[in-house]
């Protein structure tokens, strides 16, 4: 195989410089990408090396833009420029994106998406019908191929989870948060202050749910789990919060709206923007318009506040408390669009195994 390589980048070198000028500009952006790449070293190719920084700054920006939901933005560079999406790069939000740096401990962010594709992206993040409309510019071969890097075992799910686990620490703390009388919102440090016992509780939950840093195979996040700790607050949470409300503050901040945070981009847009309006594909934006991620560092969602049904930003945990039932409709419908989604590749690789 590297021998096969190495004859492919010899007979590249013995092409006049306007042989591959003409080979690249006709293989589109992405011409010069892959030509430069595999002819690393050849001093020809020192020519392309504008329009190779042209390619790869706009990758840059479609993944960006894919991990961020930014689903119009993208689509401007996809639909122009579709050979882009069979290329990989790594993106993730760096400091420069950030008004100031949000600690991964304070609030999960998006994680750092590694030698992906943005039709791999859109589908860990389950953006199905954006994946579905990208995907009618590429072959099904390579989007066989680009599913299967991600989901090798043909299961769409979130791997290394354990939803039994992860449950039995969302109701530890959801006890601690009952037992703790000392809850209350300090204006001076901007923060909840509690008891040991329910720090460490909440940590815990974090330290479980938190998504890896770097993202490469699976789902980004179960979005059942984040249901369930609506449905938590809504079956529970009169009964044993009674009437100290920072209580139900706690849990719909540091609780509900951390969970929140670790959702892929297909149901975060949805719940920034307000479960209760028609969403859109600007992005994970809130009601006026600013983003979710690119924030002050004293006014963090999961951290200072959360977003309420019309997506508004609330501190207090009581109102506007319609959120578990319209998630759980977009939950099932999701449900019904990656069972259909999954259908097409696992199916279709079964297939092919018997054919051969």
């Amino acid at each position: 195989m590297e021998s096969r390589k190495n004859d492919e980048q010899q007979n590249l070198s013995s092409l006049p410089d306007e042989v591959l000028l003409r080979i690249a500009t006709l293989s589109g952006a992405s011409g010069f990408y892959n030509l430069v790449r595999t002819s690393k070293g050849m001093s020809s190719l020192c020519l392309f090396k504008k329009e190779y920084q042209q390619t790869l700054e706009l990758l840059r920006k479609l993944l960006s833009h894919g991990a961020l939901g930014e689903l119009e933005a993208a689509e401007k560079i996809w639909r122009e420029h579709p050979d882009l999406l069979t290329l990989r790069g790594t993106v993730f939000l760096s400091s420069e994106s950030l008004l100031y740096r949000i600690p991964f401990a304070q609030n999960p962010g998006r994680p750092k998406y590694v030698n992906r594709t943005f039709w791999q992206i859109l589908i860990m993040n389950e953006e199905y019908e954006e994946a579905e409309e990208a995907g009618k510019l590429m072959t099904a071969e390579e989007k066989q191929k680009q599913f299967a890097e991600i989901f090798p075992d043909g299961k769409m799910i979130k791997y290394d989870w354990d939803s039994e686990e992860a449950k039995k620490l969302l109701q530890a703390v959801f006890d601690a948060i009952t037992d703790d009388d000392t809850i209350t919102w300090n204006n001076e440090t901007q923060s909840f202050e509690m008891s040991d016992t329910t720090r460490q509780k909440l940590h815990a939950l974090y330290q479980y749910a938190k998504p890896k840093s770097e993202h490469e195979i699976g789902l980004v996040f179960p979005a059942d789990f984040y249901l369930a700790a609506l449905t938590m607050y809504d079956n529970h949470a009169d009964k044993k919060f009674g009437n100290k409300w920072n209580k139900y503050s706690l849990w719909s901040v540091c609780v509900e709206e951390w969970l929140a945070g670790c959702l892929g981009t297909g149901f975060l847009r949805s719940h920034s923007q307000g479960i209760g309006n028609k969403s859109h594909r600007s992005g994970c934006v809130l009601a006026d318009g600013s983003s979710y991620f690119r924030r002050h560092v004293d006014s963090i969602p999961g951290v200072h506040f959360f977003v309420g049904y019309y997506g508004t930003v609330m501190c207090g945990g009581v109102e506007e408390r319609a959120i578990a039932a319209f998630f759980r409709n977009l939950c099932q419908a999701k449900t019904r669009a990656r069972t259909e989604f999954m259908r097409q590749y696992v199916l279709a690789e079964k297939s092919t195994c018997l054919v051969c």
